[in-house]
C-alpha cells in the first residue's frame, strides 16, 4: 500500500472484499441454478415458474451469512496493520544497507 493501512482501512478493505464479492458472486450462481432447475424441469415438460423474491431472499440471506462471518472475524480477530522489514544487497552512497519497509493488512 502506498501509506501505512489504519485499523479502520484493514477492517474496511476485509468488510468490502468479502461482501463485495458476496454480493457479486452468490445471485450469479442462484441465477445458474435457477436456469439448471428449468432446463432439468422443461425436459420432463413441466411447467416451470420462477419465485423472483424467493431468490432474492436467497441472495440477502446468503450476503447476510457473510457479513455475520465478517462480524465474528472483526471482533474475535481484528485485522491491524504489520510491517514486513526487506534486508536488500543495494548499499547507499554512505555504505548503509537499504532496507525495504512495506505495510499490509493482518489478523
Amino acid at each position: 500500500l502506498a501509506t501505512e493501512p489504519s485499523k479502520g482501512t484493514c477492517i474496511g478493505s476485509m468488510w468490502l472484499i468479502n461482501i463485495g464479492y458476496t454480493a457479486q458472486l452468490v445471485p450469479t450462481l442462484i441465477c445458474v441454478s435457477t436456469i439448471l432447475k428449468i432446463v432439468k424441469d422443461s425436459m420432463k415438460m413441466k411447467r416451470v415458474t420462477v419465485d423472483k423474491k424467493k431468490m432474492f431472499r436467497r441472495s440477502i440471506g446468503f450476503i447476510g451469512l457473510a457479513a455475520v462471518y465478517c462480524l465474528f472475524w472483526t471482533i474475535f480477530d481484528t485485522p491491524h496493520s504489520e510491517a514486513s522489514l526487506q534486508v536488500t544487497d543495494v548499499q547507499n552512497e554512505f555504505g548503509e544497507t537499504i532496507v525495504n519497509v512495506s505495510h499490509y493488512c493482518d489478523s
